[in-house]
Order: C-alpha cells, then structure tokens, then sequence
C-alpha cells in the first residue's frame, strides 16, 4: 500500500523513531545493547532453525540475523533452515533431532558440507519414522524495524 501509495515506509518510521517524544532510559538501553543485542560474533557454529509464520518472533528477524553474522564475517559458522509451519517454535520431534544430528556432524567433522541443506534435514527427519517434518527452502523478506537509537547525552 506503502508503494501503491508513492510512500516510503522505512523514510516514515526512521522520522516516528527520530521523533519519538519517549525516549529509552540510557542505563536500560546501555544494558540491553550489551545483554541482549545480537553482534554476529559467533565463536561456534549455529544452525538456527525458524518456522516460516511466526507472530512472536517474525521470520524476517532470521535475516537481519544472518546480515549481522555476515557483517561480523562468521557467516563461515551459521547457516539456516526454516520450517513451513505456523507458530513460535512449533517443531516435530523429527525435525528438532534432524537440526541436533546436523548440529553434532558440524562439530565432529569442523565444517557443514551439506549436512545442513534443506533436503538433507529433511531426509533426515523423514528417515526417523517420528512425527513428520516440513523443511523448506526459504529466504525471510527484509527485516525494516531496524532502528537505533542514539543517545541523547
């Protein structure tokens, strides 16, 4: 609509969050960008799994998580799977035991090879016999939240 519309969505939420009149308490913000904000310097290897309708976390946070690894350069270490699912971590068994035997081949062996494609979790959940299993091949569209906040001292 945003286009339709001739608007720029990301011009309209960087002018909400520049006037923003409640800004956050310096000591929370400080604590949180040191607590709790993703840098993408990972020291092991990741396979985050995510399902591709999520209200609680949305997908497109997987990939400014993975724009983050990248520009942190340990893309070497992440790599991705989604499932074509519903909810916040609504996996199968079969699937959660497919990311954990991708994860434990990443570790032994010290690279992915394709242990962690899409159709190697997904034959490997499917081999279990368990619970069923819906790996897809998925890129998450542009996360646009992104907005930092300067402070103000």
């Amino acid at each position: 609509m945003y286009n339709a519309a001739g608007l720029d969505l990301t011009v309209d939420l960087s002018k909400l969050t520049a006037n923003a009149d409640i800004a956050p308490a310096e000591g929370g913000l400080d604590w949180m960008l040191r607590t709790s904000t993703p840098t993408g310097k990972l020291q092991v290897p990741l396979l985050a799994t995510h399902t591709t309708v999520d209200l609680l976390a949305p997908v497109e946070f997987q990939e400014e998580y993975a724009e983050t690894v990248r520009r942190a350069g340990k893309n070497s270490l992440f790599r991705q799977a989604f499932v074509d699912r519903t909810g916040h971590c609504n996996f199968t068994v079969a699937e959660n035991i497919a990311a954990i035997e991708a994860m434990d081949q990443r570790l032994e062996t010290g690279n992915w090879g394709s242990v962690a494609t899409t159709s190697n979790l997904q034959r490997t959940a499917t081999s279990l016999g368990l619970d069923g299993a819906n790996f897809v091949e998925f890129r998450p569209d542009e996360f646009i939240n992104d907005r930092d906040w300067t402070p103000t001292s």
